[in-house]
């Protein structure tokens, strides 16, 4: 590991999981492919609810997501400034 893996390791959150975001949908199933790529790797290995079906890793989106999904920003409208 270099020094660039082992600072990014310290930063990244692969312990706890946001409860918030259980209820959310995986990206991958909406887009059809994994947008993590090498970063599931830094992810527990095991088989339960949270880990992806293909790789086995727990989904870092549980970890590391946003409390707001792309699903439920489809039926919003955006909201634009009058300078924009």
């Amino acid at each position: 590991m270099n020094d660039k893996q082992a600072l990014a390791m310290k930063w990244l959150n692969n312990e706890t999981v946001i409860k918030e975001n259980l209820t959310k949908e995986k990206p991958c199933k909406k887009l059809g492919w994994c947008p993590y790529g090498q970063l599931v790797e830094a992810f527990p290995l095991e088989d339960h609810e949270i880990s992806c079906k293909i790789f086995g890793h727990d989904c870092p989106m549980f970890y590391h997501a946003e409390g707001v999904s792309e699903n439920e920003l489809e039926d919003k409208p955006i909201r634009r400034r009058k300078d924009d």
